[in-house]
């Protein structure tokens, strides 16, 4: 852990995987470390990231979760301070309504925007491809001109793209008209 202190002369921030990459006792470590501002976790366990919260709040220590509204629901309780939301490139009026929610404890509903948004969109993102979806999400909003991952990523398929195109005007109410 030494070796982090000159690493880089900008702060830090890890990325948690699973299996867990930072057990706790480390994470709190690495916590007290000036040029380490936090971490992002990305996979279960996520009692592993709640203890890390608990553990860690008072360090100024910022822990993200990764990917999903639920995760954050329970975590902004616990301290997280932030989360990446995959609906955010695309509507990030969700986005902030939904952390708007949990700042207000307005805990019901926010939770009602994970069952209404996030979980209907998710079962098709992991479905087609999670990447993909949100580039194809991003495609059909016309917020970007292709959905081309980069490799070794293999490219949309027409039928993918007609789920994403689906899931966005069932879940969301977009009306996507543009042609690809």
């Amino acid at each position: 852990m030494a070796a982090l202190r000159d690493a880089n002369d900008i702060p830090l921030l890890l990325w948690g995987h699973s299996p867990s990459s930072f057990p706790v006792d480390v994470a709190v470590e690495l916590s007290r470390r000036p040029n380490v501002i936090g971490m992002k976790n990305d996979g279960d366990p996520f009692y592993e990231f709640y203890d890390r919260i608990r553990k860690t709040r008072e360090n100024q220590f910022g822990l993200i979760s990764g990917g999903q509204m639920r995760n954050f629901a329970y975590g902004y309780q616990l301290g997280a301070v932030a989360y990446l939301c995959t609906i955010a490139p695309f509507r990030p009026d969700i986005a902030n309504q939904f952390y708007n929610l949990l700042v207000q404890k307005r805990y019901d509903d926010a939770w009602q925007m994970v069952f209404r948004y996030e979980e209907q969109w998710l079962r098709v993102a992991i479905e087609v491809d999670w990447l993909g979806a949100i580039k194809s999400a991003l495609l059909l909003h016309g917020l970007y001109s292709n959905n081309r991952p980069s490799p070794p990523m293999p490219e949309g398929t027409p039928e993918s793209v007609e789920k994403v195109r689906q899931v966005l005007e069932r879940t969301f109410g977009t009306i996507i008209r543009a042609a690809l």
